[in-house]
């Protein structure tokens, strides 16, 4: 296939066991446009997934433990 191809690769973010089984994602596209389209939303994948496995903020675990308190303070006074 004529074009160009492009190799992603899993970064080792967090436990790097789990991506000792992982498989390289190759693909081939014939555009630059479509390269950069599909790279750009794989590091917008790469982001999200980073976010979430990022630990919550001192703030952040206050204001969910709070909102958990008041959730059970809510539910004994049914």
């Amino acid at each position: 296939m004529a074009g160009t191809s492009f190799r992603c690769v899993p970064s080792l973010v967090g436990d790097a066991a789990m991506f000792d089984n992982r498989q390289d994602f190759i693909f081939y596209t014939t555009s630059r446009v479509m390269n950069k389209m599909i790279l750009q939303l794989s590091t917008g994948n790469h982001e999200l997934y980073a976010l979430r496995r990022k630990p919550d903020s001192i703030e952040l675990q206050q204001l969910k433990k709070q909102a958990k308190d008041e959730r059970d303070r809510r539910q004994t006074e049914r």
